[in-house]
């Protein structure tokens, strides 16, 4: 299934109803309730179905897991995971819109349940970046990202969601071209930045324990193992990366055969998703979301008051 996000629900459901085994791609749902929906559907059959998310099929990724959870660099208590790309030399569907489009193109269609809108090639081509569509950088970013934050740590889910960012860049884009959360796990906060206009620093995650660190360098294809102390910019241990893909389809293959789970099933897909959607709520109604990752519940909504006595007397 490699529809626009707000496809995946309906045609996933309709698949696994039908009796086919499907591979669906990241982000796994377009909002909250609609993922829980397609997690039911799925469980109510036997067919097996592979989330998109396809770092949990990268060895590199495991073999990091294994340190952290060894207790090698100690208790995790702050994460850092980022994805930064260049854009403005070369949006890759620039070419598309400049062309226009080829052949017949059925808009109600596409549109689906989304509001209708009249015709424009930006959100036809360019459909990851509205709100009616998909869920922007967020989703589409943090379906990797907060993934491995969660897969690494052995987190569920978020207990609280804050955002920031904006437009400053690609003004067609109706989501922000760069926007960060930070999200609270209880245990430990992450960190996570996306945007699409500066790739220097690449991509990356950063596992900050009371011992050690746990970098992953994707500029440098590399994972480093880093000691507190003197010798801390000397990686104690270190291996390569290799792009995960092609795995994961393996991964999927293999399982619609033995039948087995596969690296990221149904609940996984809606778990990791579910922070990303977080973050777009908190992102939107400028307010600190607080999560119950058991029940699947808004705990509350807040927002700073200005009314608040000691609030006054700092501003």
């Amino acid at each position: 299934i490699a529809t626009p996000d707000h496809w995946h629900h309906d045609i996933l459901i309709a698949a696994v109803q039908a009796g086919k085994d499907c591979y669906t791609e990241k982000p796994f749902s377009h909002t909250i309730q609609e993922g829980q929906e397609m997690v039911r559907a799925v469980r109510a059959t036997q067919q097996i179905v592979q989330v998109g998310n396809h770092r949990r099929s990268g060895e590199h990724w495991k073999r990091a897991r294994e340190v952290i959870q060894s207790g090698k660099i100690g208790q995790v208590v702050d994460v850092r995971v980022f994805d930064t790309r260049d854009w403005t030399r070369g949006d890759p569907w620039s070419a598309q819109i400049a062309a226009g489009l080829q052949g017949h193109l059925d808009w109600d269609r596409f549109q689906g349940k989304a509001p209708r809108r009249a015709f424009d090639p930006y959100r036809y081509f360019t459909w990851r970046w509205y709100w009616d569509y998909a869920g922007g950088l967020m989703t589409d970013i943090g379906a990797h990202m907060l993934d491995v934050n969660q897969w690494l740590t052995d987190m569920d889910g978020p207990r609280s969601a804050v955002a920031n960012g904006g437009n400053y860049y690609f003004s067609h884009w109706e989501t922000p071209d760069s926007v960060h959360t930070i999200l609270d796990y209880g245990k430990f906060s992450t960190v996570f930045t996306v945007q699409f206009i500066n790739d220097y620093e690449n991509v990356g995650a950063f596992y900050y324990g009371s011992e050690g660190t746990v970098v992953v360098d994707e500029l440098r294809s590399e994972v480093r193992v880093h000691p507190r102390g003197e010798k801390k910019y000397e990686a104690v241990e270190k291996w390569g990366t290799k792009y995960e893909g092609g795995d994961h389809v393996q991964n999927f293959l293999e399982c619609v055969k033995s039948r087995k789970e596969p690296n990221s099933p149904v609940e996984v897909g809606h778990k990791v998703i579910t922070a990303a959607h977080l973050a777009n709520i908190a992102y939107r109604s400028g307010k600190r979301i607080q999560w119950d990752p058991a029940t699947e519940e808004v705990i509350e909504q807040t927002r700073m008051d200005p009314t608040d006595a000691w609030l006054k007397k700092q501003i």
